[in-house]
């Protein structure tokens, strides 16, 4: 893929099945990464 997604942001009330959906629906890897400190 010439331009592929490297950061997207979803607010959901269940991650997990978010998680699932999109893996499978555009067969992408997901990653949880840390905000940091100042992140929520």
């Amino acid at each position: 893929m010439a331009n592929p997604f490297v950061h997207v942001e979803l607010n959901t009330t269940d991650v997990e099945k978010a998680k699932s959906f999109y893996s499978q629906l555009f067969d992408w890897e997901l990653e949880d990464m840390s905000m940091g400190p100042s992140g929520t």
